[in-house]
């Protein structure tokens, strides 16, 4: 799905929208008339429907609206417990009584309306959440009326103050969504931010919410990515130092850097370019995926920065994961390693540690040469006479493993694995 729409059009059009809501309903109203409930339904019904009804409300605000069908656990899943509890104890406690809510209340469902603008969630969605919610807590009075009936006249009341309550809601989380609009530069940015993320977190964020968060900005989703690990050796570089470095794609703060997500293929040049006028950046470009696999891409980047870090890779600027999938590879499940090492690599590991490491380069260097000691002679600038003296010690040591093919590209994978870690050993101190 690639999307077309005018990113600018489109916030214009949706700051517009909660203006008008807000303006055409002002929070400061008369009082509506309160419901006269019996005392048992005050001090015993309504308190005890309360924790089930905010978790039916929480659970079909999630089934029927796909931007809050994430995990409820971390502070995402805090939040909508908190504002769904706020609100249901606002309801039970004051407005049905007087149609009125407390003024730190008021406030704290403006901050959420300011929070879901900043986190770039549509105003649409906040007021279907705040519908859906009404809907659900109805239903559980209507049931619990089975159990403790009520007048009719008093349960119509009772339905009106619900659904007032909802539109109180609305329109004060329109008001903080609307003021949090003023500030375009740091809205757009939450956007993307937020769009990485949900990028990154799938399965677990649903496409339907991906597609409307991309749609909002503008950003044509691609069929295939790479994710970029962008980490800050010292101080952050100012955004316009990196706007062209992550173009207009999603990117996320993070607590090291940032991870951007860039539609697939990269232009590499393009990107050495860019990093190399940063100081103090480096950055890991993740394996090619289908859009569906971004997760994934983002995984590799950061085993590669691991691996970067570490000495196992090349300490460049910027490394690409498709150029190091077999160094990768054979890292990304370290009993694999392990296992590799011991099954193809004992006749080395019995040497002392700088004759294991001159054997382990030499035969390294072979088999990536398909076994021509011509050609090996050539890349490492050795007499030919001493190569074949050395190349004859390592066929006597792997005997028939170097004329197995299977055998030969397991020895090579340990030794990408392993050689980083024996030049450590030997190096001065």
């Amino acid at each position: 799905m690639t999307s077309t729409a005018s990113p600018s059009r489109s916030k214009t059009s949706s700051r517009t929208a909660v203006k008008a809501t807000t303006k055409s309903a002002p929070v400061a109203q008369a009082a509506k008339p309160t419901v006269n409930l019996p005392r048992r339904w005050i001090e015993s019904v309504l308190p005890g429907e309360r924790p089930q009804m905010a978790r039916e409300i929480i659970r079909q605000v999630r089934a029927e609206i796909p931007e809050y069908r994430r995990a409820m656990d971390g502070p995402y899943g805090r939040s909508i417990r908190a504002s769904t509890e706020k609100a249901l104890l606002g309801f039970m406690t004051q407005f049905f009584r007087s149609g009125e809510l407390a003024p730190d209340s008021e406030q704290f469902f403006r901050d959420l309306g300011r929070g879901e603008a900043l986190e770039g969630r549509s105003y649409d969605m906040l007021q279907a959440a705040y519908r859906t919610g009404a809907l659900t807590a109805w239903r559980r009075i209507v049931r619990a009326c089975e159990r403790e009936p009520l007048p009719a006249e008093i349960l119509g009341t009772l339905a009106e103050s619900i659904f007032d309550f909802a539109d109180r809601l609305a329109r004060l989380s329109g008001e903080g969504y609307a003021a949090a609009q003023g500030d375009d530069a740091e809205v757009t940015a939450r956007m993307r931010a937020r769009l990485a993320r949900m990028i990154v977190t799938q399965p677990e964020t649903p496409i339907e919410a991906i597609h409307e968060a991309a749609l909002r900005l503008g950003w044509p989703i691609p069929e295939r990515l790479v994710v970029l690990d962008v980490r800050f050796d010292g101080e952050e570089p100012r955004p316009d130092e990196l706007a062209d470095l992550v173009c207009d794609a999603p990117v996320e703060w993070e607590q090291a850097g940032r991870l951007t997500v860039l539609p697939a293929p990269v232009d590499r040049d393009a990107i050495n370019l860019v990093a190399g006028r940063l100081s103090g950046v480096r950055v890991s470009v993740g394996a090619t995926m289908h859009f569906a696999d971004a997760p994934q891409s983002l995984r590799w980047a950061r085993l590669a920065t691991r691996l970067r870090d570490d000495g196992v890779l090349p300490d460049e600027q910027v490394t690409f994961c498709d150029e190091n999938l077999p160094t990768l590879l054979v890292h990304a499940e370290p009993a694999v390693t392990e296992l590799l090492v011991a099954r193809r690599l004992q006749p080395l590991l019995a040497l002392s540690g700088a004759r294991r490491l001159k054997f382990g380069r030499l035969l390294s260097a072979w088999l990536e040469c398909g076994g021509s000691q011509a050609e090996l002679a050539e890349s490492m600038s050795t007499h030919r006479q001493t190569l074949h003296y050395r190349v004859g010690r390592l066929q006597a040591m792997f005997g028939a493993q170097l004329r197995d093919p299977d055998a030969r590209v397991e020895i090579l994978l340990a030794l990408r694995a392993v050689l980083p870690s024996w030049e450590k050993e030997i190096a001065p101190r």
